[in-house]
C-alpha cells in the first residue's frame, strides 16, 4: 500500500540513503527489508535551519 511519509533531515542525513530507509521503516513501524520501493517525491530545504525536507 503507497503512504506518503514527509521527514525532516539534516543534509548529512539526507545524503545517506540507507538513514532515510530506516527512518521511514521506524515511522512506519515496519522492518526495512519489508519495504520494496523508496520514491522521494520533493525535496525542500528550510534556509533558516539548514533542514531538508524530504517527502516519500
Amino acid at each position: 500500500m503507497a503512504q506518503t511519509i514527509t521527514l525532516s533531515l539534516t543534509p548529512k542525513q539526507a545524503a545517506d540513503s540507507k538513514f532515510y530507509t530506516s527512518a521511514v521503516a521506524k515511522q512506519l513501524g515496519v522492518k526495512q527489508s519489508d519495504i520494496a520501493l523508496l520514491r522521494i517525491v520533493k525535496r525542500s530545504v528550510d534556509a533558516r535551519r539548514n533542514i531538508l525536507r524530504r517527502i516519500l
